[in-house]
């Protein structure tokens, strides 16, 4: 008569649930993964949106989702010139010239589309009080910090102690 592997089967399953639980509370912890191209900047629609304090985070990121809603051209135009980049790197013959050309238009598209965000973003912040403007200061540091920008803080302050 063979027996089961009861005992086996259960360590397996703690196990994977442990590994999954892990994997989640890592998720929570970190807010979001951190990509190749070192995880959320310091001015990104997405940072700012998650440094607004709580108790002005509803009237502000209502000024703030308009100005990304407005700059939708902005953005596509953005989407088209990366399409263009990649278009021209999987093309047989290679044409450095061109190449310059399309980069710069995806510079100068992104820099409008970013410059959209960041002037809805420098009205939206005189609405706060300048403990709140700190926060949101402080909230920016820590996610550049927790995504890898370790020294952030030694540069901003040289003084704090922070060095790693």
């Amino acid at each position: 008569m063979s027996r089961f592997p009861w005992r086996t089967l259960l360590f397996i399953s703690v196990a994977f649930n442990l590994l999954l639980i892990g994997v989640g509370v890592g998720i929570i912890l970190r807010g979001e993964p951190v990509t190749a191209a070192g995880g959320a900047r310091l001015t990104t629609p997405r940072a700012i949106m998650a440094a607004l304090p709580a108790d002005a985070r509803r009237p502000l990121r209502a000024r703030l989702i308009q100005a990304w809603r407005e700059s939708r051209d902005q953005r596509a135009e953005v989407r088209e010139a990366s399409a263009e980049v990649i278009r021209l790197l999987r093309a047989d013959t290679y044409d450095a010239n061109t190449m310059r050309q399309a980069l710069a238009r995806q510079r100068t598209a992104m820099s409008a589309s970013t410059a959209t965000f960041h002037d809805a973003a420098a009205d939206a912040f005189t609405a706060l009080t300048p403990a709140q403007r700190r926060a949101v200061a402080d909230a920016l540091v820590s996610q550049r910090v927790r995504f890898g920008d370790v020294r952030l803080r030694q540069r901003l302050d040289p003084d704090s102690g922070d060095a790693p």
